[in-house]
Order: C-alpha cells, then structure tokens, then sequence
C-alpha cells in the first residue's frame, strides 16, 4: 500500500515539473530574453543587422501588420532595442521586405575627372635690363611676372625689358609662372635680382638700372627726359650733361647712383652757359 501511495507521489512530482518546466520556457519565449541576449552581441556587420531586422519585420507581417507605418514601426523598435548605429547602417523598410547598407562599405564612385596637368616652372635671367624666360613646356599661353611676389605683367614672348615696368628706386625680386589654357599654372621660378637707382640732371630725378651707363639709360625707357648722344656726349635738349663746370659725362660711362648732374649749355658766339643742378 506504501509503495503504491508513494508511486502515486512520484508520478504527480514529475508532472507537476513538466508543467513548470513549459510554463518557464513559455514565458522565456513570450518576453524574447533569449533574442534579446543575442541582441546584446554586438552588432558588427550588415549581415548581423540584416538578420535582426528581416526576423522583426517577419514577426510583424506573419502577425498581420501590411501597413508601412507598421511594419516600419516594428523594425524601429528592435534597432532602437538593439542600439544598432544608424549612423553606420541604412535600414530601408518597405511593404516587400527590409534591407541593410553598411555606409562604411559603400564603394565610393570613382572620380573620373582627369586631374589637371601643371605646367612645368620655367627659369629666369636678368642681364642689363632684359629679362630672359627659359621654358620647357611644349605650350605655353603666356608668362606672369611678378614683382617681390606681386603680379605686375604678362608677356607671350620669352624676352622682356624690365625698363617697361616703370619701377623706381629699389632692389627687386623677379619671379614668373607659365600659364596655358587646359593646364595648371606653373609654380614660380627661382628668383632673379633687378636693381634700379635714382639720380638727377639739373633739378630733375631720373632712374636706370644699377649699373648703367649713359647711352643704355638714353636708349631706354627710363629715359623720360628725351636725352641724346651725340658722339661721347649726352644731350637734353640743346645742353650736354657734365659732372662739373663744362666737363661732360662720357657716353660710356657708368651713372653713380644718388649722383646730380648738371647740364651746360654752348652759346651760340663761342663762349658757355652752365645750368641747373650741382655735381657728383
């Protein structure tokens, strides 16, 4: 009779265990805290993410959800649970399914712009008052002087007079960039040095190059006074330039620099008329 009660017992146990065993995973499953323990894994790749979604937007569907807002809804619902970065990932919900895009593995598209050619830099020279650009680009529209860094001029040919520029007293830095259409501008040339100095005939300043004599500054473009050689002399106008008295300056010679020269004038019965300024 014992044993018969206490099979009777045993039986009841083990049924009383499985119905707690069922109402414990039916509840596990209800709540979701297994998915949701494996939501806890970081999400890593679009694949994990794509995964996720589609089971949350099937959950919604097989449940009867057709409506966007819906679906949509259930799909935030989970990436928000999830904390999926929706910086990273681009989630698409539609009426047909979902899709993941990891933004990290999107191919740019490939820029097929050719990348512009840059001109070559050319080189320069100054020698007296010309100034001489060596280019090696097969072409070129024009060359950009610049003055200590400052744009001053263009020129297509490679030759120029620096006496065009009009420049006062000073040391300069000249530096030019080749520039063609279709092309990148070039980078600057080295420097090249260009000295120009002040003197004065009379009472009047003029300027040359450092170094010039007196026939190159004639022929020049500094030459503002409309001087003239005549033999070894120069002359303004009717009276010849001197450095003192009646003793005039040699053609050949260099203007010093700050230097003030006067101008005399023959008079027309032999005898002289000096003029204008003091000497150097």
């Amino acid at each position: 009779m014992k044993k018969g009660i206490s099979l009777i017992v045993l039986v009841i146990t083990i049924i009383v265990m499985i119905i707690l065993a069922a109402t414990v995973i039916i509840s596990l499953t209800n709540t979701n805290i297994i998915n949701r323990a494996d939501q806890a894994v970081q999400l890593t790749n679009a694949k994990q993410v794509q995964d996720l979604v589609a089971l949350a937007w099937a959950d919604a569907y097989a449940g009867g959800e057709r409506d966007i807002v819906k679906l949509q809804e259930a799909v935030d619902k989970v990436v928000e649970e999830s904390k999926i970065d929706t910086n990273r990932f681009e989630i698409t919900v539609t009426t047909g399914g979902v899709t993941v895009v990891d933004k990290n593995e999107q191919t740019k598209p490939e820029d097929t712009t050719p990348e512009p050619v840059v001109l070559t830099a050319p080189t320069v020279a100054v020698s007296n008052n010309t100034l001489t650009i060596t280019d090696t680009n097969a072409k070129v529209d024009r060359y950009i002087i610049y003055v200590n860094g400052v744009e001053k001029t263009t020129t297509t040919v490679k030759t120029f007079a620096l006496d065009e520029l009009d420049l006062t007293t000073g040391t300069y830095k000249i530096t030019v960039k080749a520039t063609a259409s279709g092309f990148e501008d070039s980078q600057a040339s080295a420097e090249a040095t260009y000295s120009v100095i002040s003197f004065v005939i009379g009472t009047t300043t003029y300027y040359t190059r450092t170094g010039s004599t007196w026939t190159e500054w004639v022929n020049s473009k500094y030459n503002k006074a409309e001087a003239t050689t005549s033999g070894t002399n120069i002359y303004v106008g009717s009276a010849y330039v001197t450095t003192s008295g009646s003793t005039a300056v040699d053609a050949t010679a260099t203007i010093n620099a700050g230097a003030t020269y006067s101008l005399y004038t023959p008079s027309s019965s032999g005898g002289s008329s000096p003029h204008g300024g003091g000497s150097n």
